[in-house]
């Protein structure tokens, strides 16, 4: 889930994890996702080694100390890479290593993904409808929110991971297009949070889940499957940061807690239980024979990208659904980030 949904999806293109597992489910990330590629390691990583007291201009020197650098201490100062609270919540990530002697991701995973080089095997990939509430449930007290309409310019670029990936002459155009785009003319408040919401789970998930889905089942034989998650039960992950336990929306992370035990309570009522089941049986059933039991059909990703997309929406019950795009793709689509798409194979390490 998350970070383990790419990493998953990571696996599935790695050449070195082939022929280790049989089935795949990627909840809520996939290896597209903004925050899981890493833009410019190099100067990232010379700046984290002169934070804690390691050289910088001598590579192999850099490595080395770093290497003896306790983790504790490393970890420590990643908050220097987090401008506004704890964003961009993902400032390190993989790495296209193609100048390693043993490459893990020789390769960027669009072209991959593009050419079918990767492992064919049933795979499940999934997000919530409330996606942006991670870290969107941060934002909910009114300061936050108002700090962000304040400081549009300087926030957004690090909470929507495009700091990098946006060149400093388009910077300003562009965090303009995005707020024209899901808040008009009006103001971040909280009566605007839903669209707050949408345009994070947007860019940080849905548009990118959506590409790694059509592109993974058009290069697979093995039948590739998506689920929208729409439950919001009695407790939902958004309690522990946002500072309410109203309903705000159906958390990134919230089908989780229906499958797997957590903090959260996720059986106390008759409805959550049943939702409990649901997910249990499509998870386990999959795990066993690659096809996910429920009581309805749940069709296949299309093998042709280009057609709508069938996924089983999972409310209170299951049932299925239809969509040409799922999280405004030809908006997003349409921003000059350089990655993906965009970047077409380059590496710029």
């Amino acid at each position: 889930m998350s970070a383990g949904g790419a990493s998953t999806h990571f696996h599935m293109l790695n050449s070195k994890s082939r022929g280790l597992f049989h089935k795949a489910i990627s909840m809520s990330g996939c290896i597209l996702n903004p925050w899981v590629i890493m833009e410019k390691p190099l100067n990232r990583t010379k700046e984290l080694a002169s934070i804690v007291g390691c050289p910088s201009e001598n590579v192999q020197a850099m490595l080395k100390c770093l290497r003896e650098t306790p983790a504790d201490q490393i970890v420590s100062v990643v908050g220097d890479f987090q401008p506004w609270l704890f964003n961009p919540f993902s400032p390190f990530g993989a790495v296209i290593d193609s100048w390693s002697k043993d490459p893990v991701l020789p390769r960027h995973p669009l072209e991959l993904l593009e050419k079918g080089d990767l492992y064919d095997i049933p795979w499940i990939s999934s997000h919530t409808t409330g996606e942006g509430l991670y870290p969107g449930f941060d934002f909910y007290p009114e300061k936050y929110l108002k700090h962000i309409n304040d400081h549009w310019d300087d926030v957004v670029p690090h909470i929507l991971h495009y700091d990098f990936t946006v060149a400093p002459s388009l910077r300003k155009e562009v965090n303009s297009k995005i707020r024209s785009e899901y808040f008009g003319n009006g103001p971040v408040d909280r009566q605007s949070y839903k669209k707050l919401i949408d345009m994070i789970g947007d860019r940080l998930f849905k548009v990118d889940i959506e590409k790694c889905t059509r592109l993974q089942a058009a290069a697979m034989k093995s039948p590739a499957f998506h689920y929208i998650f729409d439950y919001r039960g009695v407790h939902s992950w958004t309690e522990l940061r946002s500072g309410t336990k109203e309903n705000i929306g159906v958390s990134h992370a919230d089908d989780s807690i229906y499958v797997f035990k957590t903090s959260l309570d996720s059986l106390s009522t008759k409805s959550d239980r049943h939702v409990s089941k649901i997910m249990v049986d499509i998870f386990t059933s999959f795990a066993k024979t690659g096809l996910p039991k429920i009581d309805i059909e749940w069709p296949e990703i299309s093998k042709n990208k280009e057609n709508p997309m069938k996924y089983l929406e999972i409310t209170s019950d299951v049932q299925v659904g239809e969509s040409k795009e799922l999280g405004n793709n030809k908006f997003w689509d349409s921003l000059p980030f350089s990655e993906n798409y965009m970047l077409r194979y380059k590496d710029e390490l």
